[in-house]
C-alpha cells in the first residue's frame, strides 16, 4: 500500500477541497476567489504556451493581483495545440526564483486534477519545476521542462500553479506541494485555469506552386511524436519529389526561440546544468521514401501541422511509352548533317536508278523546329513492350520486308520493339522487329546516307535528305541509334490576312487572350466563324485533329503548348478540315475547298485553285453549299453579302447596333474610325 507523506496530503487538500467564496465540486481550489497577492515585491501578469512547432500564445490575467484566476469563460482563455505536441509552459512575472511551478491537465475530463505521485505518468500532473532549494539552489518558476500533450483531440481543463513548496530542501522531489506551505497570498503564489484545445493535425498536399492537390492519402491519423506514413497524388508519367513543412504559419519566415530549464536525472537531486531546446514555428525536411509509393515522416519530426509539397518532374521515357510525350528522334550517325527523323510526303521517283515504292516515307533531315513532320509519338502495341511509331496521323510501316523497301508511313503500320543502349554515358534507343525481344535481332530502324548503295543496288533514296530503311547490322552500328528529345511547344506565324490555321495530331493550348475560331455556319455567299470559348485558365485548347483558325496581328509569332493529355472535346467539333501532310488538290477535289486569304486588301474565304498544295498542319473549309470564287467571312448572327449600311452620321446608328464592331480580320475594334466593319449581328457597315 502506498504511504502518503504530509506534503502529499497538503497537495490533495489543495486540489480537492473548497474554501471561502469558491465552494465547488468541479476543479476546486483551496483559496478564496477574491484573495489577492500580498507579497510586496512580486507581481504576476499571465502565462504562455509555446508549441515546439508553432507560435507562442499568451493569456493575460486580470489586474495581475488575484491568487486564483479562472480564465476558462473569457474570450482570451484558451490555448490551442496539436495532439501529442511537445510544448513549453511559462509564467509572466517580475521575478524568477524562490517559487516552484506545476502544470496540470485533466486528461480524463472528470472535473478533478488527479495526482498520486510525481513518478506516475498517468496522473494529471504533467510537469513541474525540478530545480530548487536543494543543496542551497534557489527554485526557479520558469524552469519547467517541456512536455507532451494528450494524444486524443478534445478540450481539456489546464491549470498553471506557482507555489512555495519547500523549506526542508528535499520535499520537492517527492510531491508537487510539499510540507511547509507558508501561504499562497503572502508568498505571491498564483493559480490560473484555462481551456486547452487539443486539435487534430492538419495535413495539406500542395504542388510546387502552392496549389492544393487532390488524391493524397493516409490510413492512420497523424499524432505528434509518432511516425506518419502517407501517399502523394500519382501523376502518370511524372516522378515525384516530396518535401514536408511541419509546424504552423508556413507562409511566414522561419523564426526560433531557445527554451531552457534545469532538471535532474532523478527526483532526489538537482543539477546546475541547463537543458536547452530550440523551438521553431516550422521546419522543412525530406521525408523517408519507402520505395513503394509511400513516404514516412519519422517520429522525431512529427511536431505539428503538415504541408506536404509534391514537385512533379517529367519521367520523359515513361510519358513517351505511354504515348503522351511528343518528341523528336535524333540519329547518332548523322547528328551533324541530317539528324532528325521525319515523316513527309516525298516524291523520290526522279532519283536516277532508284524508284520509290511509295510516297509517304521516312527520311532524316536538318532541324525544322516548327515542322510537325519531325514530331513523333509512340502508341503502345497490343503485345507488351511493343510500340507503333506515329507522326502526322500515320504509323511507320514494316522494317522486315525485302531490302529495297524504305520504311513507309501508313495508316496502319507495324509495331516495333524499343530497346536502349548506353554508350559513353549517353542513352540511345533503337527499334527492332516486334517479333523478337532480343536487340541482337538484325532488323533495325536504320538511317542511310543519301546515294548509298547496297550490293543489290536497289535502295531508293529521297531528294530531301537521307533516307531510312531496315538494316541487318547489330546494335553497335551508329546509324541504328536514336535519341529522344522531348518537345513541349510549337510556333505558328500569323499571315498577311491576319489569320493562321492549324491542325495537329497532338493536343495544343494557345496563350491566354489569343482568339481561336471554328466554323459556325455557311451559306451560298458567306462562311460564319465563331470564337471557341477559353477554358477556366483563360486559354483555348484544341484536342488532337481539331483544325481551327487563329486571329492576330500580321506577322505575329505565337507559341503553342503541346499538351500531354487530351482536353475536353469542343462542342460540336470545329467544322474545319485539316491537313497533316502537304496535300495537293486537283481540279475536282479543289472545287469546293476554301481558305482564308487577303486579296486586293479584302480578307475573305477564297476558293482553292486546281493543283494547289496546302501545306502540312493547315486548316481549310470544304463547303457543302457553294463553289463561288469567294465567300464572305462573317461573325455573329446572319450573313453579310456586302456593305449593307453606310453610317454618315450618328442618327443612322439608331437602327443598327454598333456597340460591338470587328474589323475584316475578325478582331474586336474598341475605337472605330473611317472604314468597313462587321457588327456583332454579322452586318458589314461603312463608317465615314
Amino acid at each position: 500500500m502506498r504511504k502518503f507523506t504530509q506534503a502529499m496530503l497538503v497537495l490533495l487538500a489543495f486540489l480537492g477541497s473548497t474554501i471561502g467564496a469558491v465552494a465547488q465540486d468541479i476543479y476546486p481550489v483551496a483559496v478564496d476567489a477574491n484573495a489577492t497577492i500580498t507579497h510586496s515585491t512580486r507581481s504576476f501578469t499571465g502565462i504562455t504556451l509555446q508549441p515546439e512547432r508553432g507560435v507562442k500564445q499568451t493569456i493575460n490575467v486580470k489586474d495581475g493581483k488575484y491568487v486564483y484566476n479562472d480564465m476558462t469563460s473569457t474570450a482570451n482563455g484558451t490555448f490551442t495545440a496539436k495532439v501529442g505536441q511537445t510544448v513549453a509552459a511559462r509564467f509572466l512575472a517580475n521575478y524568477t526564483n524562490w517559487m516552484h511551478s506545476f502544470i496540470f491537465i485533466d486528461k480524463g475530463n472528470d472535473g478533478q486534477f488527479n495526482v498520486t505521485s510525481l513518478q506516475d505518468a498517468n496522473d494529471d500532473l504533467f510537469e513541474f519545476g525540478r530545480f530548487g532549494n536543494v543543496n542551497g539552489k534557489q527554485p526557479l518558476i520558469n524552469s519547467i521542462p517541456t512536455f507532451s500533450l494528450p494524444t486524443t483531440a478534445g478540450t481539456y481543463r489546464m491549470r498553471y500553479l506557482v507555489y512555495w513548496s519547500s523549506t526542508s530542501g528535499d520535499a520537492l522531489p517527492t510531491t508537487p506541494i510539499p510540507a511547509g506551505n507558508t501561504g499562497m497570498m503572502r508568498d505571491g503564489g498564483v493559480v490560473v485555469d484555462v481551456n486547452l484545445q487539443v486539435l487534430a493535425i492538419d495535413v495539406n498536399f500542395v504542388d510546387s506552386e502552392g496549389n492544393a492537390l487532390e488524391g493524397g492519402s493516409y490510413e492512420t491519423a497523424p499524432v505528434c511524436g509518432q511516425a506518419f506514413t502517407f501517399s502523394v497524388p500519382n501523376k502518370s508519367g511524372y516522378a515525384a519529389s516530396v518535401s514536408v513543412k511541419c509546424g504552423a504559419n508556413f507562409s511566414e519566415s522561419q523564426t526560433s526561440e531557445t527554451i531552457s530549464w534545469y532538471t535532474s536525472t532523478t527526483l532526489s537531486g538537482a543539477t546546475t546544468s541547463q537543458t536547452n531546446a530550440t523551438f521553431y514555428n516550422w521546419e522543412q525536411f525530406t521525408p523517408t521514401d519507402n520505395g513503394n509509393g509511400t513516404y514516412t515522416v519519422p517520429a522525431d519530426k512529427m511536431k505539428g501541422d503538415l504541408q506536404i509539397t509534391v514537385t512533379y518532374t517529367k519521367d520523359v521515357m515513361a510519358l513517351i511509352k505511354a504515348g503522351k510525350q511528343v518528341f523528336r528522334l535524333k540519329n547518332r550517325e548523322y547528328a551533324e548533317t541530317y539528324p532528325y527523323l521525319m515523316a513527309d510526303h516525298v516524291d523520290a521517283t526522279t532519283s536516277t536508278g532508284k524508284v520509290n515504292t511509295g510516297t509517304d516515307i521516312l527520311y532524316h533531315a536538318a532541324l525544322d523546329a516548327n515542322n510537325a513532320c519531325q514530331l513523333w509519338r509512340l502508341k503502345p502495341g497490343t503485345t507488351n513492350e511493343t510500340y507503333y511509331l506515329c507522326s502526322q496521323g500515320l504509323q511507320a510501316g514494316t522494317i522486315n520486308v525485302d531490302e529495297n523497301v524504305v520504311v513507309k508511313m501508313l495508316k496502319s503500320g507495324e509495331p516495333y520493339k524499343l530497346w536502349s543502349q548506353e554508350i559513353s554515358g549517353t542513352t540511345y534507343y533503337g527499334f527492332s522487329r516486334s517479333t523478337s525481344g532480343n536487340k541482337t535481332d538484325k532488323y533495325f530502324l536504320h538511317a542511310i546516307a543519301y546515294g548509298r548503295t547496297h550490293q543489290d543496288g536497289n535502295y531508293p533514296a529521297s531528294q530531301k535528305g537521307d533516307y531510312v530503311t531496315r538494316w541487318d547490322f547489330g546494335t553497335t552500328t551508329n546509324a541504328s541509334h536514336w535519341t529522344f528529345e522531348a518537345v513541349d511547344e510549337i510556333d505558328i506565324t500569323i499571315g498577311t490576312s491576319g489569320y493562321a490555321s492549324v491542325n495537329y495530331d497532338f493536343p495544343v493550348k494557345f496563350p491566354a487572350g489569343v482568339k481561336v475560331y471554328k466554323k459556325a455556319q455557311e451559306a451560298a455567299t458567306y462562311i460564319q466563324l465563331e470564337e471557341i470559348p477559353a477554358g477556366s485558365d483563360g486559354c483555348v485548347s484544341l484536342p488532337t485533329g481539331n483544325a481551327a483558325f487563329v486571329a492576330d496581328t500580321e506577322g505575329a509569332n505565337i507559341t503553342l503548348e503541346i499538351l500531354l493529355d487530351e482536353p475536353e472535346a469542343i462542342d460540336g467539333g470545329t467544322g474545319v478540315n485539316g491537313t497533316y501532310l502537304a496535300t495537293t488538290f486537283n481540279e475536282t477535289s479543289a472545287a469546293n475547298v476554301y481558305g482564308i486569304a487577303k486579296v486586293d486588301g479584302v480578307v475573305a474565304f477564297y476558293k482553292m485553285r486546281a493543283n494547289t498544295t496546302i501545306k502540312q498542319n493547315k486548316g481549310y473549309i470544304e463547303s457543302t453549299t457553294s463553289n463561288a470564287p469567294r465567300m464572305e467571312l462573317t461573325f455573329g448572327e446572319g450573313p453579310t453579302t456586302g456593305i449593307e449600311s453606310m453610317l454618315e452620321d450618328n442618327s443612322r446608328r439608331e437602327s443598327i447596333d454598333t456597340s460591338v464592331l470587328y474589323d475584316l480580320n475578325g478582331r474586336r475594334v474598341l475605337y472605330p474610325s473611317r472604314g468597313i466593319y462587321v457588327t456583332a449581328s454579322g452586318q458589314r457597315i461603312f463608317l465615314k
